[in-house]
């Protein structure tokens, strides 16, 4: 790869240096925050804090990061992705956490070896900016056979010691994407397009801002939350479109808000057509712009455009079927389908409040690439798809009238 072959030749640049220690440091916390919050005891075994090399990168990156806020580069976009991947995964399949420890102890101690090599190209002299490289040459090896020792003392069975490797073998993938993505040395622009969030996404942009990012993927994962229709029927491929998008929204901000408007009104109709009504857009964009506000109070004017955005589609929708209404469709739902069934899909009978508001405004695509796979015996008894059937009726008898009928 160019980077270790710049760095072993002398060329590593101080901003590679920096990018690859922002990328192990978003990995890093990611795979020791999902190892400490796992209740699996073969987790709890091996996973020590001890371990930790986070404050050792904090400790260089002080010292060697002296730009506030400073635009992504294209590999921390990628390690940002893997890094939310990474939790995700650990959170579905607790073992893959050992395979996450298991490759990152394998980081520390090639890190051990590079030791020289970092000093000699940055001209470094002192301890400053190589404690994450120096921690490891101390350490590395006992560390190493330590975890290596823990790992093979667990009595895991075939099945569960695949979902290790299959953690290792992901983490493994990633770090490769992210160290082919290095800054080269007199390369200093990142790009800043979506394929860094999301192979599938094309060369659209992105915020390159740490802070946006963060609370993109933050708006990302309570809409996922709050909506499980999402992961139930779009899975992985539809977590990775939902961040990469979320970066792109917040890259609108900086056009006027007509153009964010009609920005949004685009993308929201070309999901509705794929099965997310535009409810689902105007909830997101709620809250993408709480998110924001959040993370960076000084640029609320401009985030105050999302939110903008965001009560544009809504008054588009109360035209048809108001808040009231889908509250009430809601119900009728959950009733028809009965408990057991409702809690396993919650949100149904508002996503079909909201396909039939888009079907009103011309978007003939919005109730059956819905209505498709929610009334698919396959995956759905008989009683689901009454109510699937009933619920819609009931929507589409609603919306009618003008719109004060609708509150």
């Amino acid at each position: 790869m160019v980077f270790l072959a710049e760095l072993a030749a002398g060329r590593l640049s101080l901003e590679g240096y920096v990018s690859l220690l922002r990328s192990l440091r978003a990995l890093f916390a990611a795979a020791e925050g999902a190892a400490a919050a796992a209740s699996h005891p073969a987790v709890a075994a091996v996973f020590s804090p001890a371990d930790s090399a986070l404050t050792a990168l904090a400790a260089d990156l002080a010292a060697l990061d002296t730009v506030p806020h400073r635009i992504l580069s294209d590999a921390e976009l990628r390690a940002t992705a893997a890094a939310q991947d990474l939790r995700v995964a650990a959170a579905s399949a607790p073992l893959r956490s050992l395979g996450h420890l298991y490759v990152l102890a394998g980081v520390q101690r090639e890190a051990a070896a590079r030791r020289g090599q970092v000093a000699a190209a940055l001209g470094l002299a002192g301890p400053s900016g190589v404690a994450f490289v120096t921690r490891s040459e101390a350490g590395a090896a006992g560390r190493w056979r330590s975890l290596s020792a823990r790992l093979d003392g667990l009595a895991l069975t075939r099945p569960e010691r695949a979902v290790v490797v299959a953690g290792a073998v992901d983490l493994l993938g990633d770090l490769s994407d992210v160290v082919s993505a290095l800054p080269s040395a007199g390369v200093s622009a990142p790009s800043g397009t979506a394929i860094h969030l999301n192979r599938e996404a094309g060369s659209h942009p992105v915020t390159g801002d740490p802070r946006e990012l963060a609370a993109a993927l933050r708006a990302g994962e309570r809409t996922w939350a709050e909506h499980p229709y999402y992961e139930q029927r779009y899975g992985e491929r539809g977590r990775r479109f939902t961040r990469s998008d979320s970066g792109w929204l917040v890259t609108l901000t900086a056009a006027a808000p007509a153009v964010v408007e009609g920005e949004v009104a685009w993308l929201a109709r070309l999901l509705a057509a794929r099965g997310m009504p535009r409810l689902l857009m105007e909830r997101h964009l709620l809250t993408l712009h709480a998110e924001l506000v959040a993370a960076v109070p000084d640029e609320a004017p401009r985030y105050a455009k999302i939110a903008a955005a965001a009560r544009a589609l809504g008054d588009a929708r109360r035209e048809w079927v108001g808040d009231a209404r889908l509250a009430e469709l809601g119900r009728r739902f959950d009733a028809a389908a009965g408990p057991a069934l409702a809690a396993a899909l919650p949100g149904v009978g508002e996503l079909l409040g909201g396909a039939v508001a888009d079907e009103r405004h011309g978007l003939s695509r919005a109730v059956p690439s819905l209505t498709d796979w929610l009334t698919d015996r396959a995956r759905f008894p008989e009683r689901w798809a009454a109510a699937v059937t009933a619920t819609l009726a009931a929507a589409r008898d609603g919306a009618r009238g003008d719109a004060s009928l609708h509150p």
